[in-house]
């Protein structure tokens, strides 16, 4: 009887703990660095970038995500070059992490428009690509390489 009561009570602290680290990782999602993006920049849903991009007038977006553990890095990186150069009101978030939980959708999406992955900063007009810093085409890229690639092409404008 004891060693039931005490495989009872094992079982039921394996799983309060499990439970308790489940809630604790939630909450760090919950506050993601990636949410600073909202404060930083102008957002759009992917379909409503859909439909701007659909437009055919000059659109610079950044692709990212939530779940993205290089997007988290990226985040921090990006929220400092947008104070540094003004470039808040020229550069849209397209958080991506919706269409990215399904994998056809994700994957027509990427190549419609011409993206690896994310973290991508993209330039569209008249529909078309004409630029991007694409993380994972690249496999990364340095501090001074987002330097060259906003000044280049947004603070120069």
């Amino acid at each position: 009887m004891k060693k039931i009561i005490l495989y009872i009570v094992l079982v039921f602290s394996l799983i309060a703990n499990a439970y308790f680290i489940v809630g604790q990782t939630y909450e760090k999602d919950m506050t993601h660095p990636t949410l600073t993006m909202y404060d930083k920049l102008n957002s759009l849903l992917e379909k409503n970038f859909v439909l701007r991009n659909n437009d055919g007038k000059k659109l610079i977006v950044y692709f990212g995500r939530p779940g993205c553990g290089d997007c988290n890095k990226f985040d921090q990186i990006l929220g400092e070059m947008i104070d540094k150069y003004k470039i808040s009101d020229r550069l849209y978030y397209v958080n991506v992490e919706r269409i990215h939980e399904n994998k056809s959708e994700w994957l027509q999406f990427k190549k419609k428009y011409n993206i690896k992955g994310t973290p991508t900063l993209a330039i569209y007009n008249h529909r078309k690509l004409l630029t991007k810093l694409d993380f994972e085409e690249h496999g990364g890229f340095s501090l001074k390489e987002l330097e060259m690639w906003i000044s280049r092409n947004l603070v120069s404008e």
